[in-house]
């Protein structure tokens, strides 16, 4: 009986030896998963939120993690770039952006970045034969280029050159006069008013239902840039017509406009 009483005491120690033994162990776990993080984590903690690769944005999209230095189109079509400062440090992102036609908004879809520590960029293009190349230079050191096919965005019937003049109202100093000159290439606008250089310079043209839509482009000047076409040309039969040119009273006219001749580099 002694020894019967004796085997169950030293199996209870045994159990309560035991089990202190795995909370232990719990507690020591805990405390470590307390300290150390998973990778995934950290990983996440660091990685940007705005910019990132096949990301889809509009103009209106809100930027939290970073501040907009500069958003430019280049010559290369539908090709924008960005150049953005990661929040409170002195990091920079550059991205490599497309715009994306027949949307209701006017969208982009980020298609590559570069985490840069210098806000130094010269962005160059150059063309060759059958592609354009898309050149970022950091303190003047070639960082990455981008290869794009040259393809044919605008058709033949609206590619050369055009001139149209339009009356205005009345002055002082008598009747104003409004002069266009456009140049539309397969992948490149050009349109400049006579005297005038404001909204004058490149322009991003979209065809929709048989007419060309007119888009500036030059620079970040806002008040040439809509989300609207600043001009529309359209072709009926044999004549051409813009919408957009002269004041008030012949804006929202189509004005007959004259093919000058094929566009010629």
């Amino acid at each position: 009986m002694k020894k019967q009483t004796l085997f169950y005491m030293v199996l209870t120690l045994l159990l309560v030896f035991l089990s202190c033994k795995k909370a232990d162990n719990i507690t020591k776990t805990n405390d470590l998963n307390n300290k150390i993080k998973p990778i995934d984590s950290v990983y996440e903690e660091k990685q940007q939120k705005d910019i990132f690769i096949n990301n889809e944005f509009n103009a209106m999209t809100e930027l939290v993690d970073v501040k907009a230095l500069d958003f430019k189109e280049t010559s290369i079509d539908s090709i924008w770039y960005g150049l953005y400062n990661i929040q409170n440090t002195n990091e920079y992102i550059f991205s490599v952006n497309k715009f994306l036609d027949n949307q209701d908004i006017e969208r982009y879809k980020t298609i590559d970045t570069i985490n840069l520590k210098s806000r130094n960029i010269v962005v160059k293009v150059e063309i060759f034969n059958e592609f354009k190349t898309l050149n970022l230079f950091l303190n003047k050191k070639l960082i990455k280029k981008w290869k794009f096919k040259i393809t044919k965005s605008i058709s033949e019937n609206f590619i050369g050159k055009f001139t149209v003049s339009v009356e205005g109202d009345y002055t002082n100093h008598g009747r104003e006069m409004y002069n266009y000159e456009i140049n539309i290439a397969e992948n490149e606008i050009s349109l400049h008013e006579t005297g005038s250089e404001l909204c004058s310079g490149r322009y991003r043209g979209k065809e929709n239902n048989n007419t060309l839509e007119l888009f500036y482009v030059q620079d970040s000047d806002e008040r040439c840039e809509h989300s609207k076409a600043s001009y529309t040309i359209k072709k009926e039969g044999g004549q051409f017509y813009i919408q957009g040119v002269g004041g008030e009273g012949t804006y929202y006219k189509w004005t007959p406009l004259k093919k000058v001749t094929k566009f010629e580099n």
